[in-house]
């Protein structure tokens, strides 16, 4: 069982993730640059979810699960409207009418191909363009950012 604990940073201009925090003392020192103290709010947590009954014993021996926002600024400073879209993840994920069509084993073999820098033969070639645009289509109308007009097609790969 897990039990989520959320959590929202300040908006803030858009840059790289240099590592990923390998301890919770590290993934701490990494939110407090970002206006979350951790350590507090799991404190906090801990109290709220203390006690004797059923649920609470469950909470206290759940894990956590920490799901973290991190809103992206613009140079105004004004919380900026981003898309992402992820190449293991089929059409459909994305709830959009009249989606470019992209199977979930289409996902799941294009997210599967090596990453070396050897050439891709013509059908991988044509798997990751289908796929990088299926998401990104389907990622930027389901989020209002773009419209299917005109329609969106994989004409171009035939």
């Amino acid at each position: 069982m897990f039990v989520v604990v959320p959590l929202r940073a300040a908006p803030q201009g858009m840059r790289r993730l240099q590592h990923a925090p390998q301890t919770l003392d590290a993934l701490a020192q990494q939110l407090h640059e970002c206006g979350i103290d951790l350590v507090a709010e799991l404190r906090e947590r801990v109290i709220e979810w203390a006690g004797v009954d059923s649920a609470a014993v469950r909470r206290l021996q759940a894990r956590i699960a920490l799901v973290i926002a991190f809103p992206v600024a613009g140079h105004d400073g004004r919380q900026r409207q981003v898309a992402y879209w992820s190449i293991d993840a089929a059409s459909a994920h994305y709830a959009v009418p009249d989606a470019l069509p992209l199977t979930a084993e289409e996902a799941m073999a294009a997210a599967s191909l090596r990453t070396r820098l050897n050439p891709f033969s013509p059908d991988e070639q044509r798997l990751l363009l289908r796929a990088g645009y299926s998401g990104a289509d389907a990622s930027l109308r389901a989020r209002g950012l773009a419209q299917n007009h005109p329609a969106a097609s994989f004409d171009f790969l035939s």
